[in-house]
């Protein structure tokens, strides 16, 4: 099939830009020719110049700071693809544009212009599959609609066309793309779209554009997991979404349908942001968000315009703050050679920030949330500086709801590809520190770098190459999943079943794990495992690279700058410990320090009680007697009945049988 023919198909099952909920029609600002009329309109364009001396004035100061920064930056010398490192220059591009609009600097106007041509001349906008010429593609489409009156005619044309070759590129790949929960379809859905809604009127092949990009992105919508939660982790959630929200907006403002006001996901997404961050004290020190799947620590340099667009779609204070808390933070970095790195866009602040929507502190949210459709849970003591937090994953990358979908076998899984073989693993942060770690972007998907277990020498089914085999993943019944996750006053537990997750060669029968959070530092891992015929297991669990030692009676501590985290392995007493400096070719922990507790047999029942010391602080006391865990720290004391042989999967293997008791 030609790229022609596959994007004609495409307008022909779709309608020819069909409004969201209406009859065939084109919209008004579509109609009409009026500009701009992208991301931005005349009337809006006219509250923002007034808006910026007074409401907006500090959203205003931080977007020009960034935009003159391109002012005086030297064009790339190499113009051969579009790299990685120039993906900002197409986010930046609009922010020349929308400052000559609001200011009348033609220092603006010129600075957008070079830009402008810059990009448009480039050899090619391949780069990192698509990426980079998504980046230049809606860069140049804003640039070309807000600045339509003030460019010479012949830059016009030669934007144009560059645009119309770009999109016909694109749109047969958004077309055949079946990746719905990846970062790179948000990226291309908007570089279709921009460059359609761009040329609409201008270019015959901008409504085939359009038609497409909008189908796909009702598509992804259609099956974004029911929770709000992200497979590819918070970073690249902030990156893919801060595309997808700019198309999405793009849609509204033209009156061609509001996902925002429609969509349940796009309500509740912003949660998982909030959820998986640490608390904000420890924010300048790029510890921001847990690491899950490929993920950096920093949550990247885009969530914080996209919490800001959520804020206002609905009123959210709690994410309003966030944003405000971001924003200084996501400073653009320039290096010697000219690339403009971590360039967040803040223009998109100032276009979505809503000063009615008062910033609201996080201190009411519940402590514990559970994502139940991609079966993630966050806990933590609490939200100030010195909490302890524990995140745990036992859910199937594409979520509970797309796997059971009857086309999860044509979209080949759906396609989170930046996911990893984390199945019942945990990390724990507390007191500003990592203490068990996830590696965070791995080079190679490895079972072995995350804190689960490893059967008979062998991991979790996708595993061994730089991307996670996510059909492979998917394919192996039942899908693991949360059996039960419990918050109490005094104490929280989760409860995960990996199914059927681990390859054949493991012959694993079952593997199920229990958190129990004993607010507000204790934790306790309770494993039940049972192979097929006598087995070796290694329970894993890593930290910082240097920071894990081994005491005697099975007694560990890792030390981190203020904080320990001392451990008690309580059983199978014949478990052998041993620490390796583990290789994890990651962009987060590398190496990391891993504790290994070997075991043989054909079922084992590992328990573990992992404790939060301040520095100084005396470990506490565990006694493992007679079926019951009894944990004495400083003036708590708790006891919890240890269940070997559950009836059901979804039964507790941990009983809480007195919580916190003050002692006399």
């Amino acid at each position: 099939m030609t790229r022609r023919t596959a994007v004609t198909l495409v307008l022909c099952l779709v309608g020819v830009a069909t409004v969201a909920g209406g009859e065939d029609a084109r919209p008004d600002l579509l109609a009409s020719g009026a500009r701009p009329r992208v991301l931005l309109t005349a009337a809006r364009l006219a509250e923002l110049r007034t808006f910026r001396e007074t409401s907006h004035r500090d959203v205003f100061d931080v977007a020009k700071v960034e935009t003159d920064a391109y002012l005086t930056l030297p064009l790339p010398v190499d113009r051969s693809r579009a790299v990685n490192a120039y993906r900002a220059h197409g986010k930046m591009l609009p922010a020349l544009a929308l400052m000559y609009r609001l200011t009348d600097d033609h220092a603006y106007l010129e600075a957008a212009r070079r830009w402008l041509r810059c990009l448009v001349r480039f050899d090619t906008w391949d780069g990192s599959q698509n990426l980079g010429r998504s980046s230049f593609a809606t860069g140049v489409s804003l640039a070309y609609d807000w600045l339509h009156d003030a460019l010479p005619a012949e830059e016009r044309a030669e934007a144009r066309a560059r645009l119309v070759r770009e999109g016909r590129i694109l749109a047969p790949v958004v077309t055949a793309q079946h990746r719905l929960l990846s970062n790179h379809l948000h990226n291309e859905i908007c570089g279709l779209a921009m460059i359609g809604y761009a040329l609409w009127g201008e270019a015959e092949e901008a409504k085939q554009f359009v038609a497409v990009a909008e189908e796909k992105a009702r598509l992804t919508l259609e099956h974004a997991p029911t929770d709000g939660a992200w497979p590819e982790g918070v970073s690249y959630w902030g990156y893919g979404l801060s595309y997808f929200l700019r198309m999405l907006e793009a849609k509204r403002v033209l009156g061609r349908g509001d996902d925002f006001a429609s969509n349940g996901w796009l309500r509740a997404t912003g949660d998982y942001f909030v959820h998986l961050s640490l608390p904000e004290a420890h924010w300048t020190r790029g510890t921001v968000v847990a690491n899950i799947a490929d993920a950096p620590l920093d949550g990247g340099p885009h969530s914080g315009v996209v919490l800001r667009r959520l804020a206002s779609a609905y009123g959210n204070g709690v994410y309003q703050h966030m944003a405000d808390a971001l924003m200084p933070l996501e400073r653009p970095r320039v290096d010697p050679a000219g690339r403009h790195d971590g360039a967040h866009g803040a223009w998109m602040h100032l276009l979505w920030y809503d000063p009615a929507v008062g910033p609201t502190p996080l201190d009411g949210l519940p402590t514990m949330r559970h994502f139940a459709d991609m079966d993630l849970v966050s806990m933590r003591s609490g939200w100030g500086k010195d909490a302890a937090m524990l995140v745990f994953h036992a859910g199937p990358g594409p979520g509970h709801r797309n796997m059971a979908d009857p086309q999860r076998g044509a979209m080949r899984g759906f396609g989170p590809g930046h996911a990893h073989p984390d199945i019942n693993s945990f990390s724990i942060f507390a007191r500003g520190e990592w203490l068990v770690v996830d590696p965070g972007y791995s080079r190679v998907k490895d079972t072995r770098d995350h804190s689960t277990v490893i059967v008979n020498g062998q991991g979790q089914a996708g595993e061994g190459g730089p991307w996670l085999d996510y059909w492979a993943f998917q394919q192996r019944p039942a899908v693991p999943a949360i059996r039960l996750a419990k918050s109490a006053p005094s104490y929280d537990t989760v409860l995960g079943d990996a199914g059927g997750v681990y390859v054949d060669e493991a012959r694993l029968q079952h593997f199920r794990r229990q958190v129990l959070f004993l607010k507000p530092d204790v934790f306790v891992i309770a494993d039940d495992i049972e192979a097929h015929g006598p087995s070796q297991f290694e329970w894993l669990l890593h930290a910082p690279e240097g920071s894990l030692s081994l005491e005697g009676d099975g007694a560990f501590e890792i030390v981190r700058p203020g904080v320990r985290l001392h451990g008690v392995f309580l059983r199978p007493p014949s478990a052998r410990a041993r620490v390796l400096s583990r290789v994890t070719g990651s962009s987060g922990f590398d190496p990391t320090s891993c504790l290994v507790h070997e075991m043989r047999g054909e079922t084992v029942n590992p328990l573990a009680v992992l404790s939060v010391l301040r520095e100084g602080e005396a470990a506490p006391s565990v006694r493992l007697v007679e079926g019951r865990l009894r944990i004495r720290k400083g003036k708590a004391e708790w006891t919890v009945k240890i269940v070997d042989r559950p009836a059901a999967p979804a039964d507790p293997l941990l009983v809480v049988e007195t919580p916190t008791l003050r002692l006399r």
